[in-house]
């Protein structure tokens, strides 16, 4: 399989998306925060959800999406230690259930979610899908044909006095003067 990588950039934030089905991604997000190549036809498309929340979620849509879930979802929800953790779980579910709304599936298909032998999610469905989140964003990608990976990190600045010792002295020199 061959994989692309489509890095994006957005103030504060790094996404990236992979793919193996050869699609190429555009190079920049929509105001819907919904990214979909259109060049080859929806079979090949990827489809990209994000939702940035600066404000809490509303409990009664968190509790919402909650009721959507599979009792073995439902209780891996429930195992996290962090109402942060949970609320990122949920809202990643949350945008998943409409980007399968959006495909023509019912939301209750979040029923049938369930873990491959590496714990990845998936569902009896013909698409893959992956979700990832860091700090206030939650992104979901979504594939019709082949499978599809997203990974984002919230960038952070870097305080290296601890890491400097470890470096080569010509490196030192660089990043102090830097």
């Amino acid at each position: 399989l061959q994989f692309e990588r489509c890095i994006l950039r957005l103030p504060g934030a790094h996404f990236a998306v992979w793919t193996s089905t050869g699609a190429r991604l555009p190079a920049e997000i929509q105001k819907t925060f919904s990214l979909v190549n259109h060049s080859k036809g929806a079979h090949h498309s990827i489809f990209v959800y994000a939702l940035h929340f600066e404000e809490e979620i509303p409990q009664d849509l968190l509790r919402a999406i909650y009721l959507l879930l599979g009792r073995e979802e439902a209780e891996m929800v429930d195992r996290f230690r962090f109402t942060e953790d949970r609320t990122r779980s949920l809202a990643g579910k949350g945008i998943l259930a409409y980007g399968l709304r959006q495909m023509g599936y019912g939301p209750k298909c979040l029923k049938e979610l369930a873990r491959d032998s590496h714990n990845r999610p998936y569902l009896p469905l013909e698409l893959d899908f992956n979700i990832s989140h860091s700090g206030k964003v939650v992104m979901c990608a979504m594939a019709l044909a082949g499978r599809v990976g997203i990974d984002i990190e919230q960038m952070k600045p870097l305080d290296l006095a601890g890491f400097m010792h470890w470096l080569p002295r010509k490196l030192r020199v660089q990043l102090q003067n830097s």
